[in-house]
């Protein structure tokens, strides 16, 4: 189950953002500015009523942005990561967005693998990106708008 996320939630985003990401995970304000932000959003992914993953995710007009995606290590390669970005896309598709970006430390094939496997291709890379140095790179993925309008175009028959 996914669910929206809130303040009452930053004990439980903040638990998995340390067992994903250790000291490199967000802090505790840097969460509740995120969920606090109307441009922002995070969802929770619950296996059997327990919380083993979230996204967070920005706006801004047409371009949204995956800010983070955890998965507890023992939840994953069960598509709870592949779930939540399926979700994310749909939502931001929804709200108009006509792409989506993220960043992915040049040194995580894992995740890299991961986000090609889902359609994102590179789309540069930012040197030092990370607070502790590392660089990352930027990957993008049009998001195709669903065609529910009878009138994609003006045309003329003769």
């Amino acid at each position: 189950m996914i669910s929206r996320a809130n303040v009452n939630d930053v004990p439980i985003i903040l638990r998995i953002e340390r067992k994903c990401f250790g000291r490199r995970g967000f802090s505790k304000a840097h969460i509740i500015w995120i969920l606090k932000n109307p441009a922002a959003m995070t969802y929770v992914y619950s296996h059997q009523e327990r919380p083993v993953g979230t996204i967070m995710l920005k706006r801004d007009l047409d371009v949204a942005r995956v800010v983070s995606i955890a998965v507890l290590p023992g939840h994953r390669r069960r598509g709870v990561g592949t779930e939540l970005m399926a979700m994310a896309e749909d939502i931001m598709r929804e709200q108009g967005a006509k792409v989506m970006k993220l960043e992915v430390n040049v040194n995580n094939d894992t995740a890299i693998n991961f986000y090609r496997h889902l359609g994102y291709d590179f789309d540069g890379i930012l040197k030092g990106y990370y607070s502790w140095g590392e660089d990352a790179y930027v990957m993008g993925k049009t998001l195709d708008q669903e065609e529910d309008s009878e009138v994609d175009c003006i045309g003329f028959r003769s």
